[in-house]
Order: C-alpha cells, then structure tokens, then sequence
C-alpha cells in the first residue's frame, strides 16, 4: 500500500487537497486490492497479540511515509501559538490512535467488519480536517446559529 500511495505526488501547499487526496488514492488502493484491505484492517484493528511487534516493524515504512506527509503538510500552515510541527504530529499520531482504538472496540463486538471498514475510511477524512482546523470558529466569528 505505501508503493502505491507514494506513486502520486502531492500539493502540499494546500493541505486540505493534500489529504482529500491521499486519502483518496488510500481508498482506491483499497477498492482495487480488497484482500490487502482486510489484511491491512485485521492489523490495526484486530492484531494478533502474537504477531504485534512483527506488524510494528512491518507498518513502520507506511507509518513514516504518512509522518513525512503530515510533515511536509504542516511546513505550509501557520500553526497556533504554541504548537511546533514535532507538537502538531504528536497530536496526529493520538488521535489516529484514539480513532483506531474505537473501531477496535467496534470490531470486538462482533460488529460487521466491512461496515467498519466503510466507516473508519469516512470518518478519516473529517478527523484530519478537524485535528488541522479545529471544531470550533475562531473568537469573534458568527455561530453556526447566527449564519442560519
């Protein structure tokens, strides 16, 4: 999967395209290569306590090729008062662990598996846009009550 999501360059002066479009080519890959799919899921979701630190090493040429993106992404955005790039991609590893973690439980309940897998990739998209912009308007802008 990483071969085929570094086989696309990127625009990374504009993050949000950048992502759309990562995670666009992360769900053709998936929709081309389904069985690699249900391997790729079986192993954030559901790893064999076993097999853990053999799919650590195995996942860590994607995981540093989706760091280097994250990176290479946040070069191009002004960052709040406080947060340094290291910070920000701190923050990006919690939350897709977090996320991760609850299509975990999902899974465990014996929830269909596809379905989770359809949600987690659509869920994807609106988490990264909400860990880059935040959930909520900037001081001073009008509620989302006041522009209705």
């Amino acid at each position: 999967m990483t071969e085929y999501l570094k086989g696309e360059e990127l625009d990374l002066t504009d993050a949000h395209r950048s992502l759309e479009k990562l995670l666009s080519r992360r769900q053709k890959f998936l929709e081309e290569y389904p069985h690699y799919g249900c391997i790729f899921f079986n192993t954030i979701l559901q790893p064999p306590a076993h097999l853990s630190d053999a799919i650590h090493t195995m996942r860590k040429e994607f995981d540093e090729f989706h760091a280097e993106c994250y990176r290479s992404l946040l070069q191009h955005l002004l960052l709040r008062e406080g947060i340094t790039a290291d910070k920000a991609l701190k923050y990006f590893s919690i939350f897709q662990e977090m996320f991760n973690g609850y299509f975990q439980r999902e899974a465990a309940k014996g929830n269909d598996y596809q379905t989770l897998i359809e949600d987690h990739e659509g869920m994807l998209s609106g988490l990264l846009d909400i860990i880059l912009y935040g959930i909520a308007s900037p001081a001073g802008a009008p509620t989302a009550k006041e522009r209705n």
